[in-house]
């Protein structure tokens, strides 16, 4: 008898554990979600916003697309990553995830300063290096969101990718 209620007892701090792990999890995905991230996104929406729309002009000239680089668009994304950066969190599976949006950013960064650099000094190279670059920001934010995503199941919130 003095076994099964030790072993009850044991069992009953193990199911505590394991459920005030979860809503610590859940609350740090939650205020990193609705509260960290939007107050920064604005910045890195701006920033490749006005990229896209240069880009997708037809008739753009690299002197243009230099100029934003160099004026707004990487001062703005700057921002954003050093923003991103400075994000304290709690748990290790939001920091996991949260870590692979900070890489991602780091690669669109990197990505554009090539770019800016490439249209600078008329290097091909540089300029064909940024195609690369996005497409390893581009892996890295997919896994981010599938990573938020399956996350958010686990501790039950509901979380749609904007």
């Amino acid at each position: 008898m003095r076994k099964k209620i030790v072993l009850l007892g044991i069992l009953t701090i193990i199911i505590f554990a394991v459920i005030g792990c979860s809503n610590t999890t859940k609350d740090d995905l939650l205020n990193y979600t609705n509260d960290k991230l939007p107050r920064i996104t604005n910045l890195e929406g701006e920033a490749l916003d006005e990229y896209q729309s240069i880009i997708s002009q037809d008739d753009y000239s690299y002197q243009i697309l230099y100029s934003s680089l160099k004026d707004s668009i990487i001062p703005k994304y700057t921002q954003f990553v050093e923003k991103l950066e400075a994000i304290s969190l709690n748990t290790e599976e939001v920091k996991s995830i949260h870590s692979l949006y900070v890489q991602g950013a780091k690669k669109q960064l990197e990505a554009l300063t090539s770019l800016k650099e490439g249209i600078e000094e008329k290097s091909n190279e540089k300029i064909d290096k940024t195609g690369e670059l996005l497409k390893e920001s581009k892996e890295l934010m997919n896994e981010y969101n599938d990573k938020v995503l399956k996350l958010a199941d686990e501790v039950g919130v509901d979380y749609k990718l904007k």
